[in-house]
């Protein structure tokens, strides 16, 4: 039999990360120094639609 690798991920350092509210039930985690309002658009832009909240302006 062949020996396979295993798959070993380690998680992510929660402690050097912070949570962004997208929506309701969309939350994404960035790095401390990020800023929360730039991290919005750039998952708005990621995903090819315009950003809800300024659609409507």
């Amino acid at each position: 039999m062949a020996d396979y690798k295993q798959n070993h991920s380690t998680p992510p350092d929660m402690s050097k990360l912070k949570s962004v509210v997208i929506d309701s039930r969309t939350r994404i985690y960035v790095p401390l120094n990020m800023d929360p309002e730039k991290a919005r658009d750039r998952y708005w832009a990621n995903r090819g639609v315009a950003r809800p909240d300024k659609a409507r302006v």
